[in-house]
């Protein structure tokens, strides 16, 4: 039996940080998931060696003492506000530091096997580090009116690389690669944890400002919503939008036999919003600390 505990978007708030892991120790948590947006996007540390020194001076000691004081279990994938030029600190520091990096590798813990992915459809921001083509019958047609087609990728110390959208749209799909990397997997024991929740659901509806006017409307993954359609994984763990749970009125709902749920963070307070899950009493819980 496993109890895990989830969030995502915290975006280098350490007070939020903090409460998870006093959390984690005192409720006698098994694993703790983090869900990517890890690192701070505040204008002063957002680059990549802001966001570098916080994973190397802050995360990565924050992780070393709690597995020091309260051995526990850490999963996490990185989010599309984390430069890919830092990837490589997660990738050679798992085993130093005391966590799993399940963007590419599953990690198999209980009765569940619980496998990341990072990549989200594309957006209108300017960094487009894990943007992807959605489903890989998508055109430019099929692009959510928003989208900014010109940005930039990190790369090295800081190096912010014009970039296209177009440069790499058909080499691949986020439905094509979760089916190629997750879909032979045991589906009634995997725990699934992609950044971008699934389209048209409870965990992708948010408001949008569009010139004086807020409209609310659906923005997540077509990609993720079909992989889950087509094998029907136990449970998804999503993040990405910050508003979903209080607009929607619920964190999670069925597809099919599949349980897909939102945490909806937001890391401009301290207020930290949680998932809960307890696999003995089959028990889900969206909590605040």
């Amino acid at each position: 039996m496993v109890k895990f505990i989830f969030t995502a978007d915290l975006h280098g708030n350490i007070v939020q940080y903090n409460k998870l892991f006093n959390f984690a120790k005192q409720e006698n948590i098994d694993l703790v998931i983090l869900g990517g947006d890890l690192t701070p996007k505040d204008e002063k540390r957002r680059s990549v060696v802001g966001q570098r020194n916080f994973i190397l001076k802050e995360l990565f000691p924050l992780i070393q003492n709690i597995q020091k004081q309260n051995p526990l279990q850490i999963a996490l994938i990185m989010g599309n506000d984390d430069y890919k030029a830092n990837h490589y600190l997660f990738e050679e520091n798992q085993e130093k530091i005391g966590f799993h990096l399940i963007d590419e590798i599953p990690f198999e813990y209980g009765e569940y096997i619980f496998a990341g992915y990072t990549y989200v459809p594309y957006t209108p921001f300017q960094w487009k580090d894990w943007e992807k083509r959605d489903l890989h019958t998508e055109t430019d047609v099929s692009f959510r009116e928003d989208t900014r087609i010109e940005g930039f990728i990190s790369q090295g110390d800081d190096n912010k690389v014009p970039y296209s959208i177009y440069e790499t749209m058909m080499d691949n799909a986020i439905d094509l690669e979760l089916s190629a990397k997750y879909g032979k997997l045991n589906p009634k024991k995997l725990v699934l944890i992609t950044h971008a929740p699934p389209y048209n659901t409870v965990c992708d509806y948010t408001a949008i400002k569009q010139n004086d006017t807020v409209i609310y409307k659906h923005v997540g993954s077509r990609g993720v919503l079909e992989f889950i359609k087509k094998y029907q994984p136990l449970l998804t763990l999503h993040g990405h939008i910050h508003d979903a749970a209080e607009l929607s009125k619920n964190f999670y709902e069925k597809i099919g036999e599949t349980t897909v749920v939102t945490v909806s963070n937001d890391h401009q307070t301290n207020d930290l919003k949680i998932i809960i899950y307890d696999s003995k009493n089959q028990h889900l819980e969206r909590k605040s600390l």
